[in-house]
């Protein structure tokens, strides 16, 4: 598998290059081990992947590229996942691009956070591959009914 960085220092892998019917995800995580993980993942499961290391780097994926998801961590510096959540939402060009969630934040408080910001599901970490999955396919597929891939309820208010 060849990777190639770009000058934003974005990473495409080289499946994500090619014109394929394959759906595109982009990974923003600031843990290079968790984005390795995660396309490691997802291209075993037949998606095209796109990891960016900041959500500065997202926003400069999105001028070339619109995936069919984005996996977002919420904890990082710079611009923090909810900040990234708000722009992605209140931009025509990227506000029908789902989000998912990824993160060690799961107070009902954060969750809620992330649903009022647009976030279409949320996965506490740590995940399992499964769980992962599962959330990815409830998303792609358009099941609103489930939104959070946490083990309790969230309607706790």
């Amino acid at each position: 598998m060849s990777t190639e960085k770009t000058p934003d220092n974005v990473q495409h892998s080289a499946a994500s290059r090619n014109h394929s019917e394959k759906q595109t995800i982009v990974v923003v995580d600031d843990d290079p081990d968790l984005v390795t993980i995660l396309k490691l993942i997802l291209e075993h499961n037949g998606f095209n992947v796109i990891c960016a290391y900041s959500g500065r780097q997202l926003f400069s994926t999105l001028e070339n590229h619109k995936p069919n998801l984005i996996i977002l961590d919420v904890m990082m510096p710079h611009m923090h996942g909810f900040e990234v959540l708000n722009r992605l939402k209140n931009n025509p060009e990227t506000s029908s691009i789902p989000v998912i969630l990824v993160t060690a934040k799961i107070q009902f408080e954060n969750v809620l956070e992330g649903y009022k910001s647009g976030a279409d599901y949320y996965i506490p970490k740590p995940f399992t591959k499964s769980q992962l999955m599962e959330g990815i396919h409830r998303v792609l597929n358009g099941e609103k009914n489930s939104r959070t891939g946490l083990q309790y309820q969230t309607n706790q208010a």
